[in-house]
């Protein structure tokens, strides 16, 4: 408790300064010891501060001045909810959208937030315990977690960097991860509480950097190991060697980056040959593209520009023109180089050299020093395939002939060990995990060359300890600057002599030195540790073959119930599950009347368990207004209470009340809602209710008395207001002073149109005109009738554009009032001067009924199915389907059927077909 006050009085006390310096404020006060803090955590866990620039620190400083919420953030970050977690960093709310395919690929910096009780997070770790999978996280979570109560909320993130987007991240993450503590967590969650993976939050740091701009992955690296220090979570590969270690790496005396000058290199002239390799293995690819080439469902080319990287990436260079000093052998897709890089750049600036190393890795690599080749240069090859893969790499070791090969993973090292004829891993009697940094000579072909194993970088982020996992790479690195060094110092003496009496002097000279300085005692100790945390079989594994199942919310559905307002499949379903993600993805007010977006977790709750066939509108404002009838426990009430709510308009609130009232309390909460459900079913006008209560919320207090209905008599060049439903009103008083509403319904155009600006409406001679301020139309003209048609509701049509034939001639009177024309001569004078319209050729004579529009055919009546034929030309965007509907309605009163799609598709592909079916 008292180191904990301490704390808290460090970010609130501020210490005098000399008269002689400026006045620092409070806010610049904080910042200061909050970047303190940080700083002080990241040299903690090894990280070097000194190569942090300030504006590194930049987005993990506080951005709200509450000193309370820092001091959470700081201490008790389990504790911070996500509202605050946005008040205090500068974050966003995640989006879905794709980057277009020419968009150069972004580097994003996001956090995963995951919200659930204590309890349930205590049933997790309990899980994981009951599994046999024993993480310090759990333990570290325990810890955090007491005194608190099962119901508290508590919050578990991830911080992580993607070129791919949050969103898409998150649920590859979802569907392919199948090992590492992550994996297993959602497993966890998946099976005991899958509404908490359904509801977890995704914030993005605004301030993305294009992943081809010069430096941007270390500039995202380190601004995200500063978020890490921040919340208090472990970096895996992220965190560096204590003092303790460097000691220990300089008393080895290595001594390459001195040496190892760009100038000492002559690139190997040898680029036909290897241009020629690189071209078998593309003719490979596709000559085996079944095998070798799908990834995720896809068939992907080996692309030229792929062929001419693996090229510029395997091109060596030979050391004073003699022989290819490096050779690494990689396996699997990952940032290997840029982990390895990181970690030669700090033990070169361990040698003692002077700070100019710092770019010296980019400059050997661009020399040709380290090439690069993959085992296997495809998505993937397995039996004849990771035979053939083998057979290139033998080929163009055999061109290179490097004197050391530096093999990263299992595969990789089991084919070079052997002389490249057992590529499918070690045998029993030789483990990987004990031949890891130690020294190996290969012979194969007349030649000998000196092997290091290596595990694979990737493989850190699947360790329970990263901070072992990383000492066990560097201490390789080790081990591979040792190597380096003895052969610099032993080329003079031992390049005249054979290649296996050199190889045989390196490897003697290097086990010496490690020998005298103890390291495989250290380092076989740590590779036990890295080996003990593996998982140990329990009764109960957790299962990773239905990863898919986890996503189940994300996934794409075309199941059309799913997108309806009422509860679809039964409670804690699939179905059910893919419903309340979208809806919450909708983000409807009034579908949050009685939980807050802020509360996922309860929200997600209560849309798994609303009753099958269950309105959710209607269920979520009748639990916000009346809850004394929504208990579990309570099936009838008595005297219902009725609290207001901001979100919704006064009409619905008075309508559930309403109907309490009526039945004089004595209804069940099942009973409520059918009611509530029937009236809103029935009456048209309460929906538009919900739009008021929107457009009050979306527009400003001085315009609030605009959208009232206001009944003019010239409306002639008046504003409008388009509702959510894309409709407008129009209310105007008749000279004999009577009121008449008409509900516009503009057609869908093609014009992608959005709810900002004015809009006003005209009275022309070619009907009622919708336009914006500049005075461009509601419509594209790019539609079905063509440019025939520039108003928005042609004349012609006036007399059907409302429910009832005589609100349709007052509609009439109303344009004849403001334009002084007679409509019946003005429609008259239209058929005259219409041009004749022709049918497609070859086609039976149209009926009377028929709408042929520039596009394809869009009915034709009293065809049976039979006789459905393909359209002729391509489609058209349908801008009038309120025509369609009026057409329908006249012609087939009693009901029919409207095929929408391609005809060549069915009936062979008639379920994703949409059948419509309008009934009078």
């Amino acid at each position: 408790m008292i180191q904990h006050r301490q704390r808290s009085c460090s970010l609130n006390h501020a210490h005098p300064c000399p008269s002689s310096k400026r006045r620092c404020s409070e806010a610049s006060l904080r910042l200061k010891r909050v970047s303190q803090i940080i700083l002080e955590r990241l040299v903690q866990s090894g990280i070097d501060t000194a190569r942090v620039a300030p504006q590194l620190l930049q987005p993990c400083l506080p951005t709200a001045p509450k000193i309370e919420l820092w001091e959470r953030l700081l201490y008790t970050p389990m504790r911070v909810s996500n509202r605050d977690l946005q008040e205090a960093l500068p974050i966003n709310p995640a989006t879905a959208t794709r980057l277009p395919q020419d968009q150069e690929p972004r580097m994003t910096l996001y956090i995963r937030s995951f919200q659930m009780t204590v309890g349930e997070l205590e049933s997790v770790v309990a899980h994981l315990h009951e599994a046999g999978l024993e993480y310090a996280k759990g333990t570290i979570w325990l810890n955090a977690m007491e005194g608190m109560r099962p119901n508290d909320l508590v919050y578990v993130r991830y911080v992580g960097r993607t070129t791919r987007g949050a969103f898409r991240r998150h649920h590859e993450d979802l569907v392919t991860r199948k090992s590492g503590f992550l994996s297993k967590f959602l497993t966890c969650l998946e099976r005991d509480h899958p509404t908490i993976i359904d509801s977890a939050s995704l914030y993005a740091f605004p301030d993305t950097q294009v992943i081809t701009a010069s430096g941007t992955c270390q500039y995202m690296e380190t601004v995200e190991k500063v978020c890490i220090s921040l919340l208090g979570l472990p970096s895996l590969l992220n965190r560096t060697l204590s003092n303790e270690q460097r000691k220990r790496f300089q008393a080895l005396g290595t001594r390459t980056i001195a040496r190892l000058s760009p100038l000492r290199f002559e690139v190997l002239q040898r680029r036909t040959q290897i241009s020629a390799w690189a071209a078998d293995i593309q003719q490979y690819a596709r000559d085996h593209r079944v095998t070798v080439s799908l990834f995720r469902n896809r068939f992907h080319d080996f692309s030229d520009a792929l062929k001419t990287m693996m090229v510029d990436q395997a091109m060596p260079s030979r050391l004073d023109g003699r022989y290819v000093l490096l050779l690494t052998v990689g396996a699997r897709h990952h940032n290997s180089a840029l982990m390895l890089k990181s970690s030669l750049n700090r033990l070169w600036a361990w040698e003692g050299e002077d700070t100019g190393t710092r770019n010296c890795f980019d400059e050997l690599v661009s020399a040709g020093v380290f090439p690069f080749v993959d085992l296997c240069p495809w998505y993937k090859a397995e039996g004849p395939d990771l035979l053939a893969a083998t057979g290139f790499l033998k080929r163009y070791t055999m061109l290179v002939r490097p004197l050391v090969i530096l093999t990263m993973s299992a595969k990789s090292s089991a084919t070079i060990a052997s002389g490249f004829t057992h590529p499918f891993g070690y045998p029993s009697s030789c483990r990987f995990w004990t031949e890891v940094s130690r020294l190996n000579l290969v012979y194969c072909d007349g030649l000998w060359y000196i092997q290091i194993p290596c595990f694979h970088p990737g493989q850190g982020r699947f360790s329970i300890e990263p901070e072992v996992f990383a000492r066990v790479l560097d201490m390789t690195l080790w081990v591979l600057l040792l190597t380096i060094s003895t052969a610099l110092d032993s080329a003079e003496t031992s390049w005249n002599e054979s290649r296996e009496d050199w190889c045989k002097h390196i490897k003697q000279e290097v086990d010496s030195v490690l020998c005298d300085k103890q390291f495989y005692k250290t380092f076989d100790r740590l590779k036990e540790e890295l080996h003990a945390e593996r998982p140990k079989k329990a009764p109960k594994i957790l299962d990773a073959s239905n990863r898919s199942r986890i996503a189940i919310a994300t996934r794409k559905d075309m199941d059309r119930f799913v997108y309806s307002g009422f509860a679809a499949g039964d409670i804690m379903s699939d179905r059910r599950r893919q419903q309340a993600y979208r809806l919450w993805n909708l983000n409807l007010p009034e579908l949050h009347v009685h939980i807050s977006r802020e509360n996922a977790h309860d929200w997600f709750l209560w849309a798994n368990a609303v009753r099958p066939g269950t309105s959710f509108f209607v269920d979520a404002i009748v639990t916000a207004l009346s809850p004394s009838i929504t208990g579990h426990n309570q099936s009838n009430c008595s005297v219902p209470e009725f609290p207001s709510s901001p979100v919704l308009s006064d009409g619905i609130q008075a309508l559930v009340a309403g109907i309490l009232l009526q039945r004089n309390g004595g209804l069940s909460s099942a009973e409520v809602r059918e009611e509530v459900t029937a009236e809103l079913s029935s009456n048209l006008d309460v929906w538009q209710w919900v739009h008021v209560a929107r457009m009050a919320e979306a527009i400003s207090p001085d315009r609030v008395l605009r959208f009232k209905p206001v009944y003019l008599s010239q409306l002639n060049a008046t504003e409008v207001f388009i509702w959510k439903n894309r409709t407008f009103g129009i209310y105007w008083v008749d000279p004999h002073g009577e009121k008449h509403k008409f509900i516009m319904c503009p057609p869908q155009s093609s014009h992608e149109t959005t709810r900002a600006g004015r809009r006003f409406i005209f009275f022309t001679e070619n009907g009622i005109d919708l336009r914006d301020e500049a005075g461009s139309s509601f419509l594209s003209y790019a539609g079905a009738l063509g440019p025939r048609n520039r108003v928005t509701f042609p004349v012609q049509r006036l007399s059907g554009s409302q429910k009832t034939a005589e609100q349709g001639y007052k509609l009439i009177d109303l344009w004849q009032m403001e334009t002084g024309l007679n409509w019946e001569r003005t429609i008259s004078q239209m058929v005259i001067e219409a041009p004749e319209t022709l049918g497609p050729p070859g086609a039976d004579p149209l009926p009377r009924a028929f709408f042929y529009g520039e596009g394809r055919e869009l009915i034709r009546p009293n065809w049976s199915d039979d006789r459905l034929q393909p359209y002729k030309e391509p489609p058209q965007p349908a801008d009038e389907t309120w025509l369609l509907l009026r057409c329908l309605q006249e012609h087939w009163p009693t009901g029919g059927t409207l095929f929408i799609g391609d005809p060549e598709k069915w009936p062979a592909r008639v379920e994703s077909n949409i059948w419509v079916h309008f009934r009078q």
